[in-house]
């Protein structure tokens, strides 16, 4: 399944930039940093988790792995979309103690996300994931701003869902990657945004990005201001 944005300027994107740019400045300041590592290690790890509907005893083993993953991405130099055996790893620390397939590519079906998903069947995982590492190196994907990258990879890993369990969490993950590298905070899809979040990604695999785009954009905006200023607000449109 191919999937293509409608046509998104880099203009759109100028205000955004300014305010990376303006984080970037102060990152050194110890209250701005002090935000930016409070939003890597717990709001982005318990949102996430949430969001995938983990409750009850789980939620703080969810919680503690997610933060342990987000470390190890944030210890490797390259995207976590470089390598199969990166991204294994990463599902691994996300999965560790939560399913018996933690860092493994699932064996048996998924039921489709949406009318009109169909993702591939077990034993075409690996091509389909090695077709998405050639694609993530191409010029035309590289040529495009990291909020669009970061829509595309996301919406691509889930059309493939490669693992049974933690698979939309794990994606997420992988496609903050490229963010990160950029400079920006992850991009968080807050618990109580669940039905934007979702409908964002129905219509990507539709093979519409301009919504997730946005939401990515969005969230971005919203974490950005709240490192520079302690300020939370909703980025609900």
């Amino acid at each position: 399944m191919s999937h293509e944005t409608h046509f998104i300027g880099k203009g759109m994107f100028h205000e955004l930039d300014g305010k990376l740019q303006e984080f970037l400045e102060k990152r050194a300041d110890p209250e701005v940093n002090g935000r930016y590592e409070l939003i890597l290690s717990n709001e982005w790890a318990s949102n996430d988790c949430q969001l995938d509907g983990v409750a009850g005893s789980p939620l703080e083993k969810a919680i503690e792995n997610h933060q342990n993953a987000t470390a190890l991405l944030m210890s490797r130099p390259e995207p976590v979309v470089q390598g199969l055996s990166l991204i294994k790893d990463i599902h691994s620390m996300m999965m560790d103690g939560l399913s018996d397939e933690a860092g493994q590519f699932r064996i048996g079906g998924i039921v489709p996300l949406s009318v009109g998903h169909q993702p591939p069947e077990a034993d075409g995982i690996e091509a389909a994931m090695g077709r998405l590492l050639e694609w993530v190196s191409a010029d035309s994907f590289l040529e495009l701003h990291p909020v669009q990258q970061a829509a595309l990879v996301l919406v691509r890993l889930l059309d493939i869902y490669p693992f049974a369990d933690g698979t939309p969490r794990t994606c997420r993950v992988m496609a903050n990657s490229g963010l990160i590298r950029a400079g920006f905070p992850p991009a968080i899809f807050y618990f109580g945004e669940a039905s934007l979040y979702k409908q964002a990604i129905e219509a990507g695999l539709a093979m519409d990005t301009t919504r997730l785009t946005t939401r990515i954009a969005a969230s971005l905006a919203r974490t950005l201001e709240y490192c520079l200023t302690g300020t939370l607000k909703s980025a609900v449109t």
